[in-house]
């Protein structure tokens, strides 16, 4: 048999939505039973006997839970009345002796699995607990959108036109009435789409009109809530983790002095309080991982205390944290020093070099005599020192400089061999 049951309050009141259930025993209404639920056994009363399985939803009825208890915990006696039209929509009010009750809907459909309604407590009382409302059927198409449409018959004649526009010879002389031909068929199809965006929207209108307060109803107060308990919740979290992580960095700092790093930083480390450890009392996984980490710098700043530029490479593991990054990046800082000091060495002796060259040079050359003295000694001109100079020197040039050198000797009446 199946039976819909109301579950009761802490004051053996019956409230909210009925909840159908499998039952072997023999019930009448207004019976108090124990009912099964995801959070464990709570007290029903029953408001309907003898169910039927039309009643129920195909794919909730195999998932109905069965009522095996009667609750045998004292209660004021129930009385259950049910109008005529109960199975039609109407009411069913179930009642305590003293004249209280609660009415629920009987079209309310059943989804066959009871739920246990959210309690909360203000001020040290017991809050009431908010009824959840049937979602199933909550919003429903109350008509399909029904399009009249004769497409069909129009069919023939359209695909006619596209059989007309191939047989069509298209010449100077055709070409006009090829092109009003075109304009009667494109005028044509333009008022049909016309017919459509029309059709297209009319159906549209009311979905979008329910969209927009779905939005308002629903997606605004629900993401309101979530937002609100998701801010709540992440305040606790944040003040939980943000006080064992001040427990942990008082420890650290304790921690690097025993360990003699007391250069550490706790940013270096690297570690991120999670909310399991923040709730126990000692977070003694990440000290754990703490005490480790100290440990194994220690025994780095040890190793690099032996080596060969000790100094260097410890600065830039005080950076790094990473003994072999910072070797590797003081010898290669070392080798390109001692290139650079290589290549200044070269550089200083080709400079030598040169200047050495320049002053043999100079060493060879005659004497630069001042320019000769013209007199003037009438209409004639004669210069002042007329003596011939000998010298030997060799060129380094092109073959174009070689040329010009050669002409300019030779504009300049100088002797050469």
């Amino acid at each position: 048999m199946i039976v819909n049951i109301k579950y009761c309050r802490e004051d053996g009141n019956p409230f909210g939505r009925a909840y159908s259930y499998r039952t072997r025993l023999a019930l009448g209404t207004g019976a108090r039973v124990l009912c099964p639920t995801s959070s464990g056994m709570r007290t029903g009363v029953v408001v309907e006997i003898n169910v039927p399985e039309s009643a129920v939803d195909p794919d909730v009825l195999p998932l109905l839970r069965e009522i095996t208890q009667m609750d045998r915990t004292t209660g004021k006696p129930v009385t259950v009345t049910a109008e005529a039209d109960w199975d039609a929509g109407g009411t069913v009010t179930v009642e305590q002796a003293t004249g209280s009750g609660e009415q629920a809907t009987g079209d309310e459909e059943n989804d066959g699995r009871p739920q246990a309604a959210p309690t909360g407590e203000t001020e040290g009382e017991a809050a009431p607990e908010p009824e959840v409302p049937e979602i199933e059927g909550l919003v429903r198409v109350a008509q399909l959108p029904v399009i009249e449409e004769r497409l069909r018959q129009i069919k023939d004649f359209a695909e006619g036109l596209a059989a007309e526009a191939a047989s069509m010879a298209v010449t100077d002389e055709t070409l006009t009435a090829c092109r009003d031909r075109r304009a009667e068929i494109n005028k044509l199809f333009k008022e049909l789409e016309e017919q459509r965006k029309a059709v297209k929207n009319a159906v549209m209108a009311p979905y979008n009109a329910f969209e927009g307060v779905y939005k308002e109803c629903v997606n605004a107060p629900f993401a309101a809530a979530d937002n609100i308990l998701k801010g709540k919740i992440e305040a606790v979290e944040n003040e939980l983790k943000g006080r064992c992580e001040d427990y942990l960095r008082k420890w650290f700092s304790e921690l690097t002095l025993t360990h003699g790093v007391s250069w550490l930083s706790w940013e270096q480390v690297g570690v991120k309080v999670d909310l399991a450890s923040a709730r126990q009392k000692t977070p003694q996984k990440l000290m754990d991982k703490l005490n480790e980490f100290a440990a194994k710098v220690a025994l780095d700043v040890e190793a690099i205390s032996g080596m060969e530029d000790a100094v260097e490479i410890m600065a830039e593991y005080k950076k790094t944290l990473n003994m072999a990054v910072s070797v590797r990046v003081v010898k290669e800082r070392h080798e390109a020093l001692e290139r650079e000091r290589i290549e200044a060495e070269e550089r200083k002796r080709a400079q030598i070099a040169r200047l050495e060259a320049e002053a043999r040079v100079e060493a060879a050359a005659p004497e630069v005599l001042a320019p000769p003295v013209v007199q003037a000694t009438g209409n004639r001109e004669q210069a002042a020192d007329s003596k011939v100079y000998k010298c030997t020197f060799t060129v380094k040039a092109t073959k174009e400089q070689l040329k010009k050198l050669k002409n300019f000797l030779i504009e300049e009446g100088i002797s050469y061999e």
